[in-house]
């Protein structure tokens, strides 16, 4: 299921994928002046991966308005972090 986060709370990259385990985000970057600590804030969460190409429309059109986005985190389903496939 995809949920559109409305606390717009500005937190680092780490910090987002520990607020949602086992789950995908989209992760709007708002600050990239240190890159080893990026920050941005939460907008969409996607517990599993029945919601990835949900997900995946959402991270597009944000992008068509112009905003930076990454996808991140895992479903920890038993492929690496980060790798998205289907049985």
């Amino acid at each position: 299921m995809l949920k559109k986060i409305e606390n717009r709370q500005i937190l680092s990259l780490h910090s987002a994928r520990e607020s949602y385990p086992k789950s995908k985000i989209i992760f709007v970057i708002t600050d990239m002046s240190d890159m080893s600590d990026i920050k941005g804030r939460v907008v969409m969460v996607s517990d599993s991966d029945d919601s990835f190409d949900e997900l995946c429309t959402e991270d597009r059109a944000l992008r068509n308005q112009g905003m930076q986005t990454i996808i991140a985190g895992s479903y920890e389903n038993g492929g690496a972090i980060g790798v998205q496939y289907a049985v």
